[in-house]
């Protein structure tokens, strides 16, 4: 790993709203932390890919895809899903069985770690990201803290929103992924196809929370200027805040119609424009040999919003000490960047 690449914990980046204000604890138990996804698109009914929709305790999704596999009797390439979901968790989520010539269901696949919930047929398989929104619901035990700061915080966040951090899941256990991002996109190494998916993910990711946390140290967190590339909250198209449009900009931004972006380094330019393009350019002239290694990868350039709203974030005391929260977010979007702007855990 280069000397300017360290690892943090979500801890160490800038916050929003301020530092946690609470003290408690998530995952006590399985049910504690419950995620359901909803994909972006309805499957046809018909077709020679099985649907299944799975809830699953305590396990990951390439185990239950394995044992998937197993049942159908099939190659582990043919089963497929839209995102990866927690171990420990109690998660839902769709998996494709690609099963050509298959006449009849039959008996569903079942364990003690999951069971399935549904099951359709598509004529194409479960593409990686085809989900609308995931569904969270958390329960926080032990809670400690001023009731009223903790009610203050959460409707900050409910209004405002929170900065767009990837969470720590995607570095690994104490940033390995970022040191195979370096083996990779510098030394030459291979990996197999996961984890080099997975160091490439890692790399831009970081890179990305890097640019984040410095402009929110600088004050442009949600402030626009001439330049910056700013993505739609619904559809996520972007587009370039020109200088005779800023007022009105800064108005769409403050109702949260759009968001500034940041840049997700890969082959291509960035499509921000003059100042904007300069200041991301020099946040990024530190890690030039990952840019290098990015380019000849040939991973494309995307952006990604800076500012993450939870959708129909609501909390309630269900008894002493706990706090159980409901929200939704979009694909790629990780709640504990949500929790860390008001609870320590």
């Amino acid at each position: 790993m280069p000397n300017n690449v360290e690892f943090k914990a979500l801890s160490a980046l800038s916050y929003l709203h301020g530092e946690a204000v609470a003290q408690g604890k998530i995952r006590v138990q399985p049910e504690d932390f419950f995620v359901q996804e909803s994909l972006s698109f309805e499957p046809s009914a018909e077709g020679e890919h099985l649907f299944i929709f799975v809830e699953k305790r305590e396990s990951n999704t390439e185990w239950v895809a394995k044992e998937l596999a197993k049942h159908y009797e099939v190659r582990a390439g043919n089963v497929a899903w839209a995102g990866l979901k927690d171990r420990n968790a109690v998660t839902r989520q769709w998996f494709s069985v690609h099963l050509p010539g298959l006449k009849e269901v039959g008996e569903l696949p079942s364990g003690e770690q999951y069971k399935v919930l549904e099951h359709s047929f598509n004529n194409r398989k479960l593409r990686v990201g085809a989900i609308d929104n995931n569904f969270f619901r958390l329960c926080v035990r032990d809670l400690q803290g001023d009731a009223d700061k903790l009610e203050s915080r959460l409707q900050k966040i409910a209004k405002f929103g929170v900065p767009n951090y990837f969470g720590e899941q995607r570095f690994g256990r104490l940033g390995n992924n970022l040191t195979m991002a370096q083996g990779l996109l510098v030394e030459g190494k291979r990996y197999k196809k996961n984890d080099h998916s997975m160091a490439l993910s890692a790399a831009r990711s970081y890179l990305f929370n890097q640019m984040l946390d410095q402009r929110m140290q600088a004050g442009m967190f949600n402030r626009v200027q001439e330049g910056d590339v700013l993505m739609l909250d619904k559809t996520k198209s972007i587009f370039v805040a020109q200088a005779d449009e800023l007022e009105e900009l800064q108005q769409r931004l403050d109702l949260a119609d759009c968001h500034i972006s940041c840049a997700m380094p890969g082959s291509g330019r960035a499509v921000a424009t003059g100042a904007a393009l300069s200041w991301e350019e020099e946040q990024l002239t530190p890690y030039g040999d990952w840019l290098q290694g990015l380019d000849k990868q040939r991973v494309s350039a995307s952006r990604r919003a800076a500012r993450l709203m939870p959708q129909g974030f609501s909390w309630s005391r269900p008894g002493d000490g706990e706090l159980l929260l409901e929200f939704k977010l979009p694909t790629g979007a990780y709640a504990t960047s949500v929790l860390r702007e008001f609870l320590a855990y």
